[in-house]
């Protein structure tokens, strides 16, 4: 594997190098991986990061964060997540941003860090994020504002955060966070939360986060299903007032 990528990168096809790492590093176990393919997709990774290819920065950063093939190193993981966001990233904002705010539990499930200069910094990237437009990171700040984390509670900014976010998705409809800003706008609309409670808004957002999360049950990520089940029980919810 670790030859048939150099051989496709002297071709300088280096969409398709990238296309075959992500395949095969990110698909199975970790205690499958192949070591010699593991090399040659971390030097690749290397090679166009150094070459300013802040794409091939979040990959490795994510590999080290994950351990995927190499020891977990969570100060380089966040090293060239922080690299990326410098070299113009827009998406590394949700990843240095989660690197911060979250832990996870024993079953992988992702959950509110509480160290409080951890959920400080992971704010203030989500924040800037917000503000430069990225979707899961409007994701985010809305929720913070709903919540009052970090920030003083305010619904009409958890309403804005979460419209702006799908104004973001609609161009790209599998983006990941589809899911979770239809279910948050329909919450809002369900119990009036920065905008006027209207259930038939609500029905409308929450179903189209029910279809989403049922498609992107598929693959297997835990926070995803718990959305998507939770979208669907307030959507029963909304029904049943409606009736």
């Amino acid at each position: 594997m670790g030859k048939t990528l150099i051989d496709v990168t002297e071709r300088g096809d280096s969409d398709a190098v990238f296309d075959v790492i992500k395949y095969f590093l990110w698909n199975g176990n970790t205690e499958d991986l192949d070591q010699e393919f593991v090399y040659y997709a971390i030097a690749y990774y290397q090679k166009q990061a150094m070459a300013g290819n802040s794409d091939a920065m979040l990959e490795l950063g994510t590999v080290y964060l994950e351990g995927r093939g190499v020891p977990v190193d969570r100060e380089l993981a966040r090293s060239w997540y922080q690299k990326a966001i410098d070299a113009g990233n827009i998406r590394a904002y949700r990843l240095l941003g989660h690197f911060y705010y979250y832990d996870r539990d024993k079953s992988g499930r992702p959950i509110r860090n509480e160290n409080e200069k951890r959920l400080q910094m992971g704010a203030e990237v989500f924040l800037k994020g917000a503000e430069l437009g990225e979707a899961t990171s409007l994701y985010e700040s809305g929720c913070m504002y709903m919540d009052g984390v970090v920030v003083e509670q305010d619904y009409d900014k958890a309403f804005e955060c979460f419209s702006k976010g799908l104004d973001v998705v609609k161009e790209n409809p599998k983006h990941p966070a589809k899911l979770f800003l239809n279910y948050k706008i329909g919450q809002c609309y369900h119990h009036g939360y920065g905008v006027e409670k209207d259930l038939d808004q609500a029905k409308k957002y929450l179903e189209v986060a029910s279809r989403e999360g049922e498609r992107r049950t598929e693959s297997g990520k835990i926070a995803e299903k718990e959305r998507a089940e939770m979208a669907f029980a307030e959507l029963l919810e909304v029904l049943a007032e409606k009736n």
